[in-house]
Parts: structure tokens; sequence; C-alpha cells
């Protein structure tokens, strides 16, 4: 590898660098979820509806099964993937919670949805 190679890579990853910044500041500014946002907003409700004492046991055991055969396709351990699975399912509304205050003081907001005193989520 050569020196003009070195500093052909350097540049180009500063040029993606300061690309994405700019991407992820107008998407700040124009309030609109990132690709991490979604995907927490849908395993939170994922978990709800495991927690959900109206849905059949076979679609939680489907649900779970979806979710731990993903996470063996990605390379990660079946049994330890099930745990952080429990763990999350059993925590799912003050890990909410927290997640909810955290974006209501990012925004600024000292105060929940429509200006209200942020009151913590007791079901789902």
């Amino acid at each position: 590898m050569s020196d003009d190679d070195d500093i052909y890579s350097f540049r180009r990853k500063e040029k993606h660098a300061k690309a994405q910044a700019r991407s992820t500041a107008l998407r700040k500014k124009r309030n609109a979820p990132g690709r991490d946002d979604l995907g927490r907003a849908a395993y939170y409700v994922l978990l709800g509806l495991y927690n959900d004492p109206k849905i059949a046991k076979e679609q939680k055991t489907a649900i779970q099964g979806q979710i731990l055969a993903l996470m063996k396709e990605a390379g990660f351990d079946v049994f330890e993937a099930n745990v952080a699975f429990l763990k999350d399912a059993r925590g799912v509304l003050d890990s909410l919670n927290g997640w909810l205050c955290r974006r209501y003081m990012e925004q600024g907001k000292h105060l929940g949805p429509e200006g209200k005193p942020y009151k913590r989520l007791t079901g789902l």
C-alpha cells in the first residue's frame, strides 16, 4: 500500500464523516427519528406485545423464536440472546420510561408531551 492510498483513504473517510455529520444535523433539526430510534421504538412495541396478557402463548413463543433465530443468524449466542431478551421483557416499562424521559430532555423539554409534567407510563 502506498502513501497515496493512505492519504486517499483518509480524505475519503474525512469527507464521509463530514457528510454524515451534516446529514445527522439536518435530521436532528427536523426532529426526525433515525434508524436506531425507530428500531428502539419497534423493540418496545414488540416487548409490549410479548408482555400483553391478551396475546396467546403461541404468539409469544413465535415472537421470542423469531428474535432468537435472527440473533443466531447475526452470530450471537442463542442462550445469551434469550437471557437478554427475557431481561428486557421484564424491565420494558422502566427502560421505555427512561428512553422517553431522555428524549424529552434532549429536546430541551423538561415537560412531557403537550407541555404537561412528564408522567411515567404504567402500561403499554
